[in-house]
């Protein structure tokens, strides 16, 4: 018989999930053993890529159905089309804050996800962070492997830097957001069934704090 899951279960999934992309990411990180972005690849599929009949991002999915937004901030999206003359384009640091910056705009981050911000050199055009998700996971082994590299996994690995390549700057970049907001969200969810002001919980400030100071670099 099939039964629904409890709220109980469904944030200890996403407790053991984040998890998962935490480890992956730091032993990717201590090692650069491009096996554990495999991991990376399937987890964040699983957390926050929409779009497809079998996708239910689990942390989005419970974002949404407890009413509970999940902001931060980043520059403004992109054009789908890039201007004319645009020969290059490549992020060199995080590209996101937890609190507000110079040149950022607040988003929810499935608007951030769906946003045009990465830039395809052979078609001239913007890719959304979500579309980037689906297409390493769906096609460079996150979950499965396809027999063609689509133009922006093959734009991102030839963007090159000291410490990562185009694509391990995308993948370290969002896991990190992802794991913020995954542990964040029981604790939001629980703030607003108290009633209580997150402004008021010293665990989210101190959790908010560490990851605005996170330093992510491609160089």
């Amino acid at each position: 018989m099939v039964r629904d899951k409890s709220l109980e279960y469904r944030l200890s999934e996403l407790s053991l999930a984040i998890r998962a992309l935490t480890n992956a990411s730091e032993h990717f990180n201590k090692t650069k053993d491009e096996a554990y972005l495999l991991d990376v690849m399937g987890r964040l599929r699983a957390l926050v890529a929409f779009g497809g009949p079998t996708m239910n991002p689990l942390l989005l999915d419970l974002a949404d159905e407890r009413e509970v937004a999940l902001e931060m901030y980043s520059t403004q999206p992109k054009p789908q089309k890039a201007p004319d003359g645009l020969l290059a384009h490549a992020y060199g640091s995080k590209t996101w804050a937890v609190y507000p910056s110079n040149g950022m705009q607040k988003y929810e981050l499935r608007d951030w996800l769906n946003a045009p911000a990465y830039y395809v050199d052979s078609t001239k055009n913007f890719r959304s962070r979500n579309q980037i998700i689906k297409h390493l996971a769906n096609k460079q082994g996150g979950s499965h492997y396809d027999k063609k590299i689509v133009a922006i996994v093959d734009s991102l690995s030839r963007i090159t830097g000291s410490r990562y390549n185009g694509v391990q700057f995308f993948l370290m970049d969002i896991s990190c957001l992802v794991v913020w907001f995954g542990l964040k969200l029981p604790m939001l969810i629980e703030n607003k069934e108290k009633g209580m002001l997150t402004e008021c919980d010293e665990r989210i400030t101190n959790l908010d704090k560490g990851f605005n100071s996170v330093q992510i670099s491609i160089m």
